[in-house]
């Protein structure tokens, strides 16, 4: 496990290798609902949809929403020092079905540091799984760009906008 210190930006190549693990929690069908409707999917969910996803089934765009939740809850950035950008996913699965209300965990191994103009792309391979489980639910490299946050942001073509 990752110890609390606040990762720095020098720090961040410590990283590799580490793996890091949340407690088991619960995603209620209430969040669920919330996210649904957050998104919009719930609009476009004719009745016969609704009949091909069981009540309380996890899909692959819930599983995908709590990437960034976890990496961000579970390794403490030194936000004096460093920001991170979402920067894509890799090799997405989805392993089993996962269920509101059934204990699940994120874990991952930090499986590259990789230097990047001024700051470092990070490679986190993430599984999402039961308790109990014999298979994960979901397996993906998500990849995350640290930059130091005394840099100027990054346009839309990832130079740095400096106007």
């Amino acid at each position: 496990m990752l110890s609390t210190h606040d990762v720095t930006h020098e720090n961040i190549p410590d990283l590799l290798g580490r793996v890091i693990e949340s407690p088991y929690l619960t995603i209620d069908t209430r969040l669920r609902t919330l996210f649904e409707e957050a998104t919009m999917i719930d609009e476009f969910m004719t009745p016969e949809d609704r009949k091909l996803y069981p009540e309380g089934l996890l899909e692959g765009f819930h599983l995908l929403g709590l990437l960034d939740h976890f990496i961000s809850k579970y390794i403490n950035w030194d936000k004096s020092s460093t920001y991170g950008l979402n920067y894509g996913l890799d090799r997405v699965r989805f392993v089993s079905p996962m269920q509101a209300g059934r204990p699940l965990r994120f874990r991952t191994t930090v499986t590259a540091v990789e230097p990047k103009h001024n700051g470092h792309l990070i490679r986190f391979d993430c599984v999402l799984e039961h308790e109990d489980a014999d298979r994960p639910g979901m397996t993906a490299s998500w990849l995350c760009y640290q930059l130091p946050t005394a840099e100027p942001p990054l346009d839309a073509t990832g130079e740095s906008d400096t106007r």
